[in-house]
C-alpha cells in the first residue's frame, strides 16, 4: 500500500526531471553572483584543494554572462513591436463590438488586476518561456453581474507542479492541475512590522459532471498524540473557497482555463519544451569551467620565481631581492630565475575562444567579432536560419497561446457569437531584421500601384511591413486618409477648374499692368498710394 502524500508532495513524473534544467537555465540567466553561490555544484573542487584553496579557485573563475545576453536579445526582438490586445469588429453587432472592445482596453490596461499592462505582462511571459521553455497563466473573472473582466496571473514552471489529462469525444482534455501559490500575512511580531510569505497550493479540476471547479489548500499547524506539533496542507473552510466559474446566462464552464505556454506550439496539452538557448547554458558552463583552470594557472605561473641552490651549508632563511639589492652568495651556490614558458596555458586559452565563438553561433550573435571578410546576404541569410527558425517558433507559440486566452474571455463572458470569428487577438513580433525599404523598393511599389497592377491595400500594407507608414499607424488608418483626401479632391472637379483658370487669368493681368506700369528706361513709373 502507497504512502499517503499530501498535495504540496503532488509531483509530475516530467517536472521532476526537468526540475534541474530549470535551475541551471535560471541560474546561468541570473549572473555570476548566482552561479558562483551554488559552489561546487557548477565549479567541482580539485582534488587536494582545502576550504582555502577552492575559496581561491572559485574566486578567480569568470562567468561569460553569454546566455543572460542572448535570452535579453531575444525578448527585445519579440517585443521590438508592442504587444497589445487588438479588436477586430468586422461583422459583428455594434454592442459585441463595444463589448469586445471595453475588454481589450482592460486587459490593455491591467492584465492582472495588479497593475500590470498587457504589454508588460506577455514580455515577463515571452522572457519566461525563453528563459525555461515554460510558463503557465490562468484565466479567472472579476468584478461584478454584467461588468465581469478577465483576470490573468502568471505561473513559473517550478509552480506548475501536476498536471493531468483525459481525452473527451476523441479530444485530449486538461483534467486537473495542482498550481503552487505564495501569499502575505502581517507579521507574526510584537508590533506587527513587516510581513510574512506562506505557501497555498490551487486544486484545478473537472468534477464528475465535466464541470470546472476549483479548491484551495493552506497550511495549518496541529497536535500530533505525542503532543508533538505539526503542519499540513488542508482546503480551507467551503465559505473561503473560490466559487464555481460559470460563463453569461448560468452554465458551468466545461474547460479549465489553464494555459500551458512553451518554447514551440503544443502539441500535447502539459508538454514540458526544451529551452530555446539550453545549448547557449551547456557550453557557457563549460567556459566558466574553463576559466577558473585557466586563471588558476596564470595566478601559479605569471610570476617569475626565485630560486637559490646552496652547497655545503645550510641556505639563508631569507633573501632581500630587487635592482637596488645584492644577493650575496658562497662560491659554490648559484641562484636562477623560473619563469613559465609552456603552452599548457595557451590551449586553455583557445579552449575558451572556441567556446565564446560556439555560443556565438547557437544564439549569442551579439557576441561574435565581426568577420574579417564581408559576407554576402544569402550567407549572413543561411547563418541566421536556425536561429530565427527557432525564434519564430517561439513567436508564433507565445501568439498563439494568448490568443487561446482572449477566445477563453469571449467565451466565458459574452453570448455566443453570431460569426465564427474571434474578437481579441494579438501578434507578437516575428520580424527582428532590417525591413525598411529601399529607394528603389519604394518606387517599384509605387508604379506598380499607380500602373494597376497592384490594389490600394496591398501597397499600404507592404508600407507598413517596410516600416515606412507613422510609428503606430496602422494600414487601416493610413488607407482612411487617403480614402478621405481622395473624397475631398473630387468633390467639386468643375470648382477646381475654374478656381484654377480664375488664378490664371488674375496673373496675365498683374503682368500686363506690370509692363504698362514700366518707364521707357525700363524703371517702373510711381504708384499714387
Amino acid at each position: 500500500m502507497k504512502e499517503s502524500v499530501g498535495i504540496e508532495g503532488v509531483l509530475h513524473p516530467d517536472y521532476e526531471y526537468a526540475a534541474q534544467e530549470w535551475q541551471e537555465m535560471r541560474d546561468a540567466y541570473a549572473g555570476e553572483r548566482r552561479v558562483k553561490d551554488q559552489g561546487e555544484t557548477y565549479l567541482p573542487k580539485p582534488a587536494g584543494h582545502d576550504d582555502d584553496d577552492y575559496a581561491l579557485y572559485l574566486s578567480m573563475a569568470y562567468w561569460f554572462g553569454a546566455l543572460g545576453r542572448t535570452i535579453d536579445s531575444y525578448v527585445g526582438m519579440l517585443t521590438y513591436t508592442e504587444p497589445k490586445a487588438i479588436v477586430d469588429v468586422e461583422g459583428v453587432s455594434s454592442r459585441r463590438a463595444a463589448a469586445l472592445e471595453r475588454i481589450a482596453d482592460q486587459i490593455n490596461r491591467n492584465a492582472d488586476m495588479a497593475g500590470t499592462s498587457f504589454s508588460s505582462f506577455a514580455t515577463e511571459t515571452i522572457e519566461e518561456v525563453a528563459t525555461v521553455g515554460r510558463h503557465g497563466v490562468l484565466m479567472d473573472v472579476a468584478g461584478s453581474e454584467g461588468e465581469k473582466r478577465p483576470v490573468y496571473r502568471r505561473y513559473a514552471a517550478e509552480n506548475i507542479r501536476s498536471w493531468r489529462k483525459r481525452v473527451v469525444n476523441g479530444q485530449e482534455t486538461l483534467d486537473q492541475v495542482v498550481l503552487a501559490e505564495t501569499y502575505e500575512v502581517e507579521a507574526d511580531n510584537e508590533f506587527g512590522i513587516g510581513s510574512d510569505t506562506l505557501e497555498r497550493f490551487r486544486l484545478l479540476y473537472l468534477d464528475e459532471q465535466g464541470h470546472y471547479r476549483q479548491i484551495v489548500f493552506e497550511e495549518f499547524e496541529s497536535t500530533e498524540k505525542d503532543g508533538t506539533k505539526a503542519s499540513a496542507f488542508r482546503p480551507v473552510p467551503d465559505e473561503e473557497q473560490p466559487q464555481q466559474a460559470r460563463k453569461l446566462g448560468g452554465d458551468p464552464l466545461t474547460f479549465i482555463p489553464f494555459y500551458f505556454f512553451g518554447s514551440k506550439t503544443r502539441s500535447s496539452i502539459g508538454e514540458i519544451t526544451k529551452p530555446i538557448a539550453t545549448d547557449v547554458k551547456n557550453v557557457n558552463f563549460r567556459h566558466y569551467r574553463r576559466s577558473a583552470a585557466y586563471e588558476h594557472g596564470m595566478w601559479y605561473t605569471a610570476n617569475p620565481t626565485v630560486t637559490v641552490q646552496v652547497r655545503g651549508k645550510k641556505g639563508q632563511t631569507q633573501y632581500q631581492l630587487g635592482g637596488s639589492r645584492v644577493l650575496e652568495l658562497d662560491k659554490d651556490c648559484t641562484a636562477q630565475i623560473l619563469e613559465f614558458r609552456g603552452d599548457g596555458l595557451k590551449t586553455l586559452r583557445q579552449a575558451q575562444l572556441d567556446d565564446e565563438a560556439r555560443m556565438a553561433r547557437l544564439g549569442a550573435r551579439a557576441l561574435e567579432a565581426n568577420p574579417s571578410g564581408v559576407e554576402s546576404a544569402d550567407a549572413l541569410r543561411l547563418k541566421e536560419a536556425s536561429e530565427q527558425a527557432s525564434l519564430v517558433t517561439l513567436a508564433r507559440a507565445v501568439e498563439e497561446g494568448f490568443n487561446v486566452l482572449f477566445s477563453w474571455a469571449e467565451e466565458w463572458l459574452l453570448p455566443p457569437n453570431e460569426i465564427e470569428k474571434q474578437g481579441i487577438r494579438t501578434t507578437i513580433n516575428k520580424q527582428w531584421t532590417e525591413t525598411k525599404l529601399t529607394s528603389e523598393q519604394l518606387t517599384a511599389l509605387f508604379r506598380a500601384y499607380i500602373g494597376g497592377g497592384m490594389s490600394l491595400e496591398t501597397y499600404v500594407y507592404l508600407l507598413h511591413k517596410g516600416e515606412m507608414l507613422r510609428p503606430g499607424d496602422t494600414p487601416e488608418q493610413e488607407i482612411a486618409r487617403l480614402e478621405a483626401r481622395s473624397t475631398l479632391d473630387e468633390s467639386d472637379p468643375a470648382d477646381a477648374n475654374i478656381d484654377d483658370e480664375e488664378d490664371d487669368d488674375a496673373e496675365d493681368e498683374n503682368a500686363e499692368d506690370e509692363n504698362a506700369d514700366k518707364n521707357d528706361d525700363g524703371a517702373p513709373d510711381a504708384v499714387d498710394a
